[in-house]
């Protein structure tokens, strides 16, 4: 592509004022753009053809937010005897809209960027690759705004978060106060796991429980460690309905995570299933980031209202969140000051506007 069409079309674009128009362009560079990779002439003709795709799209992602046509209805003009025209007259799907406007989303600087670099990587250009971009900007958007509003946040009474060293802290708590602990540490670090299963065993009331994320791998070295300092032990299977990522180590592709679930004594709560299916984790907020289902669901069955959970490896907040939701009181600790402005920022959200978008994700 010559460097005058390139100029032409994207100054097309920039002039363009109707879906008609920018669709056109797109829809003319797709084909190039499929033709170009077809007779194999060459990545970076391939990525000129591209950089106007994506630009069209851009626009057309654009003008359709700006007309708020984000699905087939029709939607109204200030005169309300003429409507505007469905995504069914314009020839774009559902789909097309919320995936262009979702690439409308990327800052125009950060767009630039991501051009320039794959460009000069020699990777190719596409939709897909801006649409993970996109999504990316705004989980960082997200994060930074809940560091924001944790860095000054009024918890609830019955939430408290700390941050700082889990094995300091805790020696304020004082020993049968707490009703659950519920956990996730990090998985190599068995020492975590041991001095977990002592502290858990000095501050569960009797009948409290203690359930903790584990490792497959580390399974032989984490269970001997948590069943040191309690009676009884039980393995929670939480299943996925797709497979997990391959352990190339030993050529396994797991379809579960296992929970270590220990307590002494006569336990209190309801008769539970050792076995959760889930759906995909949450990485908003942490890049291990896992669903919240497990934690509600433990903590409705082992403890009642008002009961006290304990979390001492917070992450960003899921276990505080889950107890904001079921009216349980909770104590956290978490080392990495900005993960536990993100969890007091989720907790915010969670009591000011209890639904969904207290997220999900450890």
């Amino acid at each position: 592509m010559t460097l005058v069409k390139f100029e032409a079309a994207r100054r097309a674009l920039a002039e363009a004022r109707s879906i008609d128009e920018v669709k056109e362009v797109r829809d003319r560079a797709e084909a190039l753009r499929l033709y170009v990779k077809q007779q194999g002439d060459g990545l970076a003709m391939q990525n000129d053809i591209a950089e106007i795709k994506l630009r069209a799209e851009r626009r057309a992602g654009e003008l359709l937010r700006e007309m708020g046509l984000e699905s087939g209805n029709p939607q109204w003009s200030h005169d309300e005897t003429i409507a505007n025209p469905r995504l069914t007259d314009l020839g774009i799907s559902k789909s097309q809209s919320s995936r262009w406007q979702l690439e409308a989303e990327v800052p125009e600087e950060v767009f630039e960027r991501h051009v320039a670099k794959v460009k000069a990587d020699k990777e190719e250009l596409t939709s897909v690759g801006l649409r993970k971009l996109a999504k990316q900007w705004g989980e960082e958007r997200a994060r930074a705004g809940l560091v924001s509003v944790g860095a000054t946040a009024q918890l609830p009474v019955d939430i408290s978060i700390q941050t700082g060293d889990a094995r300091q802290l805790s020696k304020s708590l004082a020993g049968e106060s707490v009703d659950l602990v519920f956990t996730d540490p990090i998985y190599d670090r068995i020492d975590d796991y041991r001095w977990l299963a002592r502290e858990a065993a000095r501050v569960l009331k009797p009948g409290g429980t203690c359930i903790v994320q584990a490792a497959h791998y580390y399974l032989h070295l984490t269970l001997p460690a948590m069943a040191e300092h309690f009676e009884h032990l039980w393995v929670i299977a939480q299943v996925y309905p797709w497979a997990g990522g391959w352990h190339y180590k030993y050529d396994i592709q797991p379809g579960w995570k296992p929970y270590i679930w220990v307590w002494n004594g006569q336990r209190k709560g309801q008769r539970v299933f050792d076995r959760i299916m889930t759906y995909k984790g949450d990485k908003r907020y942490y890049v291990w980031g896992d669903t919240i289902e497990v934690a509600l669901s433990y903590v409705e069955s082992l403890t009642e209202p008002g009961d006290v959970v304990f979390d001492p490896f917070l992450g960003s907040g899921t276990t505080a969140v889950a107890c904001c939701r079921l009216g349980r009181r909770c104590i956290g600790y978490e080392i990495d000051p900005n993960m536990a402005n993100i969890a007091r920022g989720r907790v915010v959200s969670e009591f000011r506007y209890p639904t969904d978008r207290g997220g999900e994700g450890k």
